[in-house]
């Protein structure tokens, strides 16, 4: 996939899209169907969306980027807050010409759609949740590990822990591949401003075309939690994938993709 860096804040935003390239400095094409903007998760990084990508480029305008601080962006520290976040990703869109999009965001990313929604709802045409929650119950252990991690008194950890049923054993393998290319201390503190964002109470106030998308095995954002979302935003939809954790983009990519398709179908 063709990417480039645009200057947003002052950090270097390594932004991945569909063919066909564009020269340095300019924005790709997005005239085709609905701009989606993909958004990552904690401690993440745009080369998850690799797979849809691919796939929605035939009919729309997808878009994925790193934030500051992740995979091939610049800086060396997480943003502050899940606000930071929608800020940044509000100064992406101005720079890359996008009035408005649909946001297809997972985990921690799911977090700083719906405060866009909130915040900027003019810049959101329609929400696509993943494996996300409007609170996001961390462990007390997960935290810890990546404290620990952070200040080098423990071990990455490459573990099957958050994947669903019968993942074959390459698919983990990418996963820790991409994990490894964002610092821990970013992913630390994305933790904790994940811990913070409580959007429980605003659900009603979120008044955009929305799926709610889970599987059915999510430890990590589990399925009662995926339904209150779903019930919290009036009109909203909700799939849930069987046999899948919370990875849904790498483990069931197939499924994923025809539960977005037949969504965006939908939404005029």
């Amino acid at each position: 996939m063709p990417s480039k860096y645009f200057d947003i804040a002052g950090y270097a935003v390594n932004v991945v899209h569909a063919p066909p390239s564009t020269l340095p400095g300019a924005a790709p094409d997005l005239s085709r169907g609905k701009a989606l903007v993909f958004l990552h998760g904690a401690g993440s990084t745009a080369a998850v969306w690799q797979r849809q990508i691919r796939h929605f480029a035939e009919r729309h305008s997808p878009v994925a980027f790193d934030w500051p601080g992740h995979g091939r962006s610049s800086g060396t520290e997480a943003l502050p807050s899940i606000e930071a976040y929608a800020d940044c990703t509000i100064a992406l869109l101005d720079r890359l010409g996008i009035r408005r999009a649909v946001f297809v965001a997972t985990s921690m990313g799911g977090l700083v759609a719906l405060d866009l929604a909130l915040r900027a709802s003019d810049r959101v045409h329609a929400l696509v949740l993943l494996s996300t929650a409007a609170r996001i119950e961390l462990s007390a252990e997960s935290v810890d590990l990546w404290r620990n991690v952070m200040r080098g008194r423990a071990p990455q950890p490459f573990t099957p822990s958050g994947y669903g049923d019968d993942v074959p054993f390459e698919l983990m393998r990418e996963g820790w591949g991409l994990q490894v290319l964002t610092d821990p201390r970013v992913r630390y503190f994305d933790l904790l401003a994940v811990e913070k964002a409580d959007y429980r109470a605003r659900l009603g106030d979120v008044r955009k075309p929305a799926i709610v998308i889970h599987g059915a095995k999510d430890p990590i954002a589990p399925a009662n939690a995926a339904a209150a979302l779903a019930a919290g935003i009036a009109g909203a939809e909700r799939v849930e994938i069987p046999g899948a954790g919370h990875y849904l983009y790498r483990e069931k990519p197939d499924a994923l993709h025809a539960a977005i398709d037949a969504f965006l179908e939908r939404v005029p």
